[in-house]
């Protein structure tokens, strides 16, 4: 049913027709050396590979290889998984985390980038290359960077949880040193027995400045501004309120 052949079709027939030529050329050689030598690369273990079908077309799947001695006869068993729907899933969600608009990426427990989507190569102004297997630290200022891999030896070590699963302001570091402003939300999960942590940043360069013009605005006005809380606290006043209440701020 997976590979696509009647039973008939495949008995008395070499395995390798079931593989990509890439790596049917090296089938039988691989076995020749295994049963001359005693050397294992896959058998006894599991491995993801590719499977070839009758129409040509290949998949992804996981193979486990193991051995048998019948008498004085030695057989093979390979039992196989399909992977075509874990690898669709995959390419799905890689797709939407390289379309998506904010920076996204993800580190092993010991800070190590393990993926980065284009908005971060864009924001961050770093190639890809230039950022897989590097300390994430590298995008912080070193305020911050000195710490960070005391608080994640900390996190593993405790649980103990400060920006894990909320979301914190805090400051950018592109390529060429300048800093820029930034929300961080910060995830874990585990696949397998490995634990990933996943970022999602949010640039916020743009209201950052949006901000300051508003403020510049507020301060340049000729009218006296003043802004309150719902309990009538001034939280805010510009410098021609002061002048002309003849406080200061």
């Amino acid at each position: 049913q997976v590979f696509r052949y009647d039973e008939d079709q495949m008995l008395g027939k070499n395995v390798k027709m079931l593989m990509p030529e890439s790596h049917a050329s090296k089938h039988d050689d691989y076995l020749y050396h295994y049963m001359k030598t005693g050397e294992k690369k896959v058998m006894g273990t599991g491995r993801k590979l590719k499977g070839r079908k009758s129409d040509g077309s290949t998949f992804h799947m996981f193979l486990s290889l193991s051995e048998a001695k019948v008498g004085e006869q030695v057989i093979f068993t390979g039992i196989i998984r399909d992977m075509s729907a874990e690898s669709e899933e995959r390419q799905k969600m890689e797709a939407m985390i390289n379309s998506a608009v904010d920076p996204i990426v993800q580190i092993s427990p010991d800070g190590t980038m393990q993926m980065v989507n284009p908005a971060c190569c864009q924001v961050f102004r770093y190639d890809e290359d230039q950022m897989l297997g590097k300390n994430v630290k590298m995008l912080m200022p070193e305020s911050h960077a000195s710490k960070h891999d005391d608080y994640l030896y900390h996190y593993m070590k405790t649980g103990e949880k400060k920006v894990m699963g909320t979301g914190r302001k805090l400051k950018g570091r592109k390529s060429d040193g300048s800093t820029f402003h930034m929300f961080l939300s910060l995830s874990e999960a585990k696949v397998g027995e490995q634990v990933i942590f996943t970022g999602i940043i949010r640039d916020m360069s743009a209201e950052s400045e949006e901000r300051q013009k508003m403020e510049a605005m507020i301060n340049s006005a000729v009218d006296p501004i003043v802004q309150i809380s719902p309990d009538g606290t001034m939280q805010m006043v510009n410098p021609a309120c002061c002048q002309v209440f003849r406080y200061d701020e």
